[in-house]
Formats: structure tokens, C-alpha cells, sequence
């Protein structure tokens, strides 16, 4: 009963949640938004089917929240052939190290993998602990990690090389040829490459070997890559992924649940990706919301001009999360800047010819420059300072006869369709 409780509420407070989230990222990480809001969305219909637990997706958005969506997501291998590390004793761990962190639910009980997602300001932290806990607990090859750099006294490094499902290959040679070595469990399987620790008086044994084995696969037809000396750091990081690369691991069950929501709109999505997705008409009950809103200054955006004649306006990559942009008015070519702003912020009037956009005045929006790149938080306007500097000789121009009159006219229209307690315009 409790956990339906819980599944209801967080079904309930989607558009809540994505409308919090998407005021996160305005200001620190819009671009991370799409990932997000995919991770949320699968979570939610794993939810809705009860593959995961309420608990669990609670525990996810309000990390997301408290990190401002600036993390990153970790594989993290079992801790030994025999004895796997549950996520009560992972959280255990990395309560113990003090960083922000959150367990994401286990999706696939047999790769023999748990993923955490990292505050990033705690990577350092977490990379120190991460070295020891493979130094110390994991087992692998024809050698443990700890008797390889017991024998070797840490003289030891981390090759890794393009021979992924090629172990056994790698286990006979290595043997004949007197090599030392212990194989890593691998962090990111699919990608080719595998790690192995090597004696530092070894490593040079493998280079030509795996130089002579190259030449024989080139000569059959097959081509491989370089065979790379990595740092412990460099070796954490292949475990590194995304949220579509996390929704990929799962297993078929949770994709299965959640492929039977991918019918437009989905039902999780109806809820989720409602009208915060979509530019609503000015006489929109919304309007009134910033219309009255002193905190935010008024923008008139011309379709033509500022949307259609915009390197950046139609792309899918930014509607498709949820976002309305436009060209900054006096912004051209290499210097061209784009405007970013959630859609529920942007209203289409003038039959479509114009936008009534709305941008608090103390906030720094997010904006594009003319390679497509963020331009960074120090060096972003404030909206009034954005406004002052772009859009009050646009104002004068073009935005005036909307401005003075159609939001006036609105606003009485819209007032006149509110039964009670209707808000007066300013």
C-alpha cells in the first residue's frame, strides 16, 4: 500500500519535477538536460510497472536536484569472483569517503556491475578510493591484483588493448611467454578493449608480442588498434557512462517495460512532457503568470528574423528537451549568440509572426555562441542586463505595438475567462 502510495505520488509531481529541473540547468547545465530527462523518463516507467522501487527513484531526483544535474554516472565491478558488493555495502563505502552521491538501481543482476552516479566536485575523492578498492578486493587473470603487486613490489601498469572476448588467447601466450599480469575486470563491456596490470619488466614483453600479433591480424584481413598505457585514473574513467548507455545495459525485462510506453505520446510522458514542452498561445492562462511578474522583462522575438534566420533556433537537440531559441537581435555570423529559454516561458502571438518571451531579470539564461558551445556562467548577462544591451532598440521598433497593446488586451481577456480571484494586470 505504501509503495503504490509512492508510485502515485511521483507520477502526480512529474511535471513538477521536470519543470524544477529545467530551472536547474537554465543556469548551470542545460545541454546535461536530455540525458536527464531519459534516465527520469525510464526510471518512471519502470516505476509505473513496478520494476524498481519508489524509494529508489526518490532518492535519484533529489540527488539530480542537489548536484544541479552536475554528475557523472560510474560502473563499479563486483568485488570479487565469488562475493559481489550489494549497493548497501557500496553506500557504505561512499558514505564512509564523504561525497554526494546516489545508487542507481541495479538493471542487470548478471554483468556483474553497479552503477553510482558522482557529484563531479567529488571525482577526486571517489578516484582514490576507487584505486583501492581494485587494488585491494578484485581478482582476476592468472594473478590477484594484490599478489601481482606484492611479487612485483607496485612496480606495475595498466596496458589496455583492443582484444575484448580474447582472454583465453591472452591467458596462453602470457603463459608460455612468462608474463606477469592480472586481467581488470572490464568497466565498460562492448567497447573492445580490455585492461590488463602488468609487471613494469613484463610490459615490454607484451608491446612486442602484441606488436608481432597485430602484423598477423592485419596480414589475415583484420585490423587492430594501438595497444595503450593507461593511468589507474585513465582506467576508472572507461567505466564512465551515460544515461542512454546505462538504459542500454539493462536488461530485456526493463527494456521490454518500457518500450510499450513508446507510443506518442506515451502515458508517462502525457504527464511529463506536457505543455512545458510546448510554446503556448499568449492567451494561455500561463501568460498571466509573468505578465504579472515583476521579477521578469517582456521580449519580443520576430519568427522571421530572429527564429528562421538562426543558426541554432530549429534544431531538434535543444526543442526536443523542452527549450525555445532564438537569435540575440545584433548577433551575426562569428559573432552570432543564441538564446535559450524553457517553452514555458515563450508565447507565439501575431498569428504566429511574433513571441512574447519572458527572462528574469537577476538570472543568467543560458546562450549559445556561434560554434553551438555554452558560453560559461561568468560570462554570461544577467536577463536585464541581456535585455538593456539587445532588446530594448527591438522594443522601440517592433515590440511596441505588442507590447503596449496585445498584452493588455490579453491580459483583460484572459482575467474575463477566471471566474474568481482574477489578477490584476500591471
Amino acid at each position: 500500500m505504501e509503495q503504490e502510495r509512492e508510485v502515485r505520488e511521483i507520477l502526480m509531481n512529474m511535471r513538477g519535477m521536470s519543470k524544477a529541473m529545467k530551472g536547474m540547468f537554465l543556469f548551470n547545465n542545460t545541454l546535461a538536460a536530455g540525458g536527464i530527462m531519459l534516465l527520469m523518463t525510464f526510471m518512471r516507467r519502470l516505476l509505473a510497472e513496478k520494476l524498481v522501487k519508489a524509494g529508489e527513484v526518490k532518492s535519484l531526483e533529489k540527488f539530480i536536484v542537489s548536484t544541479s544535474g552536475d554528475y557523472e554516472i560510474q560502473n563499479i565491478p563486483d568485488a570479487s569472483t565469488s562475493t559481489s558488493l550489494s549497493a548497501v555495502e557500496l553506500e557504505k563505502e561512499l558514505k564512509n569517503i564523504g561525497i554526494q552521491y546516489a545508487v542507481i538501481p541495479d538493471l542487470n543482476k548478471e554483468d556483474g556491475i553497479i552503477q553510482v552516479a558522482i557529484q563531479k566536485g567529488d571525482r577526486s575523492k571517489f578516484q582514490a578510493w576507487f584505486d583501492r578498492y581494485l587494488m585491494w578486493s578484485l581478482r582476476g587473470g592468472e594473478k590477484s591484483i594484490q599478489d601481482l603487486q606484492n611479487l612485483t613490489n607496485n612496480n606495475d601498469s595498466i596496458i589496455s588493448i583492443p582484444l575484448e572476448g580474447k582472454q583465453e588467447l591472452i591467458k596462453e601466450d602470457f603463459l608460455s611467454l612468462g608474463i606477469n599480469y592480472a586481467v581488470l575486470p572490464d568497466l565498460n563491456v562492448g567497447d573492445g578493449e580490455i585492461q590488463l596490470m602488468v609487471a613494469n619488466g613484463d610490459v615490454q614483453k607484451v608491446q612486442h608480442w602484441y606488436k608481432l600479433y597485430r602484423e598477423e591480424c592485419f596480414r589475415g584481413g583484420e585490423e587492430l588498434g594501438e595497444l595503450q598505457l593507461i593511468s589507474s585514473a585513465d582506467y576508472g574513467n572507461t567505466g564512465l557512462i551515460t544515461e542512454a548507455k546505462y538504459i542500454e545495459q539493462a536488461d530485456e525485462t526493463y527494456k521490454r517495460a518500457s518500450e510499450k510506453y513508446n507510443q506518442p505520446p506515451g502515458s508517462i510522458e502525457s504527464l511529463f512532457l506536457s505543455e512545458e514542452q510546448k510554446v503556448r498561445q499568449a492567451t494561455d492562462v500561463g501568460f498571466l503568470e509573468y505578465y504579472n511578474n515583476p521579477e521578469y522583462v517582456a521580449l519580443s522575438i520576430n519568427r522571421e528574423t530572429l527564429v528562421e534566420k538562426s543558426s541554432y533556433a530549429g534544431g531538434d537537440t535543444v526543442n526536443s528537451q523542452g527549450f525555445f531559441a532564438s537569435r540575440v537581435p545584433g548577433t551575426w555570423g562569428e559573432s552570432e549568440q543564441t538564446l535559450i529559454l524553457p517553452a514555458e516561458q515563450v508565447f507565439v502571438t501575431d498569428e504566429g509572426h511574433t513571441y512574447l518571451a519572458y527572462l528574469h531579470k537577476e538570472q543568467k539564461p543560458i546562450i549559445m555562441d556561434a560554434k553551438g558551445e555554452l558560453v560559461t556562467v561568468e560570462q554570461r548577462p544577467t536577463g536585464g542586463e541581456l535585455f538593456a544591451t539587445h532588446y530594448q532598440q527591438v522594443d522601440s521598433l517592433v515590440a511596441k505595438k505588442s507590447m503596449d497593446s496585445l498584452t493588455t488586451k490579453v491580459a483583460k481577456d484572459v482575467g474575463e475567462r477566471i471566474p474568481a480571484n482574477p489578477i490584476k494586470a500591471r
